[in-house]
């Protein structure tokens, strides 16, 4: 992450692979299911631990909703893309450093990395997504 002046503000690994992309015989998102490039701002985070187990496994302790300003999730048949850690089917979920599992979209942050990407985000910051 880079702060309005360019320099590097934050860094840790994240994955965007995805499942699921494929459904009648065509990559229904049109992307593979990836979070379409381009440009996105940042929702409040969401603190899982007062929500249902079920998303605490699924997301870790915190999902931050990356919000569409630009169409870009129509254009893709995309919705409700966002920052998280945990993974439904890993040994453990919960741990700092959980491991990896894909997603249907989102960014996945191993938990000890999501907890320093909350403390260093608000809700409004912009974000560029680029695929390397």
């Amino acid at each position: 992450m880079y702060d309005a002046a360019g320099v590097l503000s934050f860094e840790c690994e994240a994955r965007n692979d995805t499942v699921g992309t494929v459904q009648h015989g065509r990559d229904f998102y049109g992307h593979f299911g990836a979070c379409p490039v381009g440009e996105y701002t940042l929702g409040t985070a969401r603190d899982n631990a007062a929500h249902a187990p079920e998303e605490l496994v699924a997301e870790g302790p915190f999902f931050v909703e990356i919000k569409d300003v630009n169409g870009l999730w129509v254009a893709n048949h995309r919705s409700d893309i966002g920052v998280h850690g945990g993974g439904s089917g890993l040994p453990d979920p919960g741990k700092p450093l959980q491991g990896w599992v894909v997603t249907l979209g989102c960014w996945r942050l191993q938990n000890v990395d999501l907890r320093r990407f909350v403390a260093a985000t608000a809700a409004g910051d912009r974000v560029t997504v680029v695929h390397g």
